[in-house]
């Protein structure tokens, strides 16, 4: 591999033309081998670029040159994606992943969640977390946050509630950031009905009210026209 390339690529910003870091990609691949250490900095740089078609151009070339896929590079492919807000690309790797090498890492199927979720792509995060259940991968509280996120910045609000109960039953730890953006969504959907209910569901869980989610509650019930609600 050629350092010098390498160099230069790494100093490659946000705002570089996409045929000038490609050009450097292919020129930095050329002939050489890559170790998993060269592949991650790679999917850093070209996330950090927002070229989504490159991190498939890497991952494809990876595959080509026999490097493992063990979780460490898998994660750094979808940190990849998500930071492009490329959640099909995300979902394509992981896919690849699990079907040929079995990935049970609960982070890299978050970040591929996450990823769903900077995308407003809620079904994409549904349809992961079920996955991930069928395939006994490990739920974290951060993954169902993940997906409670991406359902509400697309106003899937009372699916972001479900998720919350669903949290609870497995035992998941709900915290005030989950429970700020389902009342959230529901404030921006003017649902003061669920606002409230996911207040009750926090009470009863001991979660912590903070003022975002208080002010978010208000917002709910004002737009629905429950000033009494709002005031009291």
């Amino acid at each position: 591999m050629d350092v010098r390339v390498f160099r230069e690529l790494e100093s490659v910003g946000r705002d570089a033309k996409v045929d000038r870091v490609q050009d450097l990609v292919d020129r930095c691949l050329g002939g050489s081998s890559l170790d998993l250490p060269t592949a991650k900095s790679l999917f850093v740089k070209l996330g950090s670029a927002s070229n989504s078609h490159l991190l498939a151009k890497v991952f494809g070339c990876l595959r080509q040159r026999g490097l493992e896929h063990d979780s460490h590079l898998a994660f750094a492919a979808i940190s990849a994606c998500k930071s492009c807000a490329d959640w099909s690309s995300a979902m394509a790797i992981l896919q690849e992943m699990t079907g040929n090498h079995g990935l049970s890492d609960t982070r890299a199927w978050t970040e591929a969640i996450s990823a769903c979720a900077k995308g407003s792509e809620w079904i994409g995060a549904l349809g992961l977390l079920a996955n991930m259940a069928g395939k006994r991968v490990e739920l974290s509280s951060i993954t169902y946050s993940a997906v409670v996120n991406a359902c509400a910045k697309s106003g899937e609000w009372a699916r972001a509630l479900d998720l919350l109960t669903e949290m609870a039953a497995n035992r998941a730890e709900v915290n005030t950031i989950t429970c700020g953006a389902a009342v959230s969504s529901c404030a921006k959907c003017g649902e003061w009905v669920g606002a409230l209910r996911c207040l009750a569901h926090m009470a009863t869980m001991r979660v912590e009210l903070d003022s975002i989610v208080c002010n978010a509650a208000v917002s709910a019930c004002g737009k629905g026209g429950e000033w009494a609600r709002a005031l009291g």
